[in-house]
């Protein structure tokens, strides 16, 4: 599951070659400017191998930490190594210039622990929680959650990336794969509310249920590791981020959340039910005093006529009227 995070990035000004720059270390330095004095006073040969050896130097993605795009670099030093061919040595070092603003950083390089790829971990895994209780339906299909109350309790967990590690660089782009502990800090009123309605309903608890996931919960803090990958895009203006398991942690938070969302639902059961009962109740003992009033009347009746006296149906129906009535 991926998200992109909208990254504004300034284009940066050409800036004046240091010697030694975007390196991991400086066996391949390019040559320094004596060096390239020392040429222009040679031969044309030794001053097209002074600049041969300069870009070389330059595109060798050994040396970079900002190495990007390989292909376009090489197609810059081939047409600018073209040029040079034919310059003075003043009109060398303002192409070498040139050639060394244009084949800097292209993008800015996102790293793992950056606030842009933690804000969209975060946002991937609330999504993964807010799915799973927008997928809660009752009988009728009907929604069981109101979206802006699943919006409401989430926004009260906050997040954090520790212990965060760039397990590798991809060579052929900007990417960076990561790896992180990622805690979800849930408020105790929320987390504790849910447990008490569950132990009441003798389902399993936040605790017993982060034992089920595999996920670290002490006290109100629940955590767990997780590896990611980031990119910004070519334009630099956007933050990818894939994470590999989102559901993992979703789920736990799904749980925290609907043991909250749905006390209010089960209270409104509850009362339903309540009423209901009260209702048959009700109903019963108006039943059982209709029937009795019949059965006085039908005694009266007997008592007064003796015990062989016919009751008709017309009779009966007119006593359980004036009965209903009462």
């Amino acid at each position: 599951m991926a998200k992109h995070f909208p990254l504004a990035i300034p284009h940066a000004a050409p800036a004046r070659f240091v010697p030694g720059e975007c390196r991991r270390s400086d066996p391949h330095d390019p040559p320094s400017a004596p060096a390239l004095h020392q040429a222009s006073i040679g031969s044309q040969r030794r001053r097209t191998a002074a600049v041969s050896s300069l870009i070389v130097a330059s595109l060798d993605p050994s040396n970079m930490v900002c190495y990007r795009h390989f292909q376009l670099r090489l197609n810059i030093a081939q047409r600018t190594f073209n040029t040079l061919q034919r310059l003075t040595m003043k009109k060398l070092v303002i192409a070498l210039a040139v050639t060394t603003a244009l084949t800097g950083c292209l993008s800015k390089e996102v790293k793992c622990g950056d606030e842009s790829a933690a804000s969209l971990v975060h946002e991937l895994i609330t999504d993964a929680a807010t799915k799973g209780m927008k997928d809660e339906k009752f009988d009728d299909g009907t929604p069981m959650f109101e979206s802006a109350k699943i919006s409401a309790y989430l926004s009260q967990i906050k997040s954090k990336l520790t212990a965060v590690r760039t397990e590798k660089n991809d060579p052929d782009s900007n990417k960076n794969f990561c790896a992180a502990e990622v805690s979800f800090t849930i408020p105790t009123t929320l987390l504790n509310d849910g447990d008490a309605l569950r132990k009441e309903m003798n389902q399993s608890t936040s605790d017993q249920m982060a034992d089920l996931l595999k996920i670290k919960k002490e006290a109100n803090v629940a955590s767990m590791e997780i590896t990611y990958s980031v990119q910004p895009t070519d334009s630099g203006e956007e933050v990818f981020v894939h994470l590999d398991n989102p559901d993992t942690m979703g789920k736990f938070l799904q749980f925290v959340t609907t043991s909250v969302l749905i006390k209010p639902i089960i209270e409104k059961q509850r009362a339903e039910a309540v009423a209901q009962q009260q209702k048959m109740k009700a109903e019963q003992a108006k039943a059982q005093a209709g029937q009795q009033c019949v059965d006085n009347k039908v005694n009266a009746y007997h008592a007064e006529m003796g015990d062989d006296a016919m009751i008709t149906n017309d009779q009966l129906q007119e006593w359980e009227g004036e009965c209903k009535a009462m």
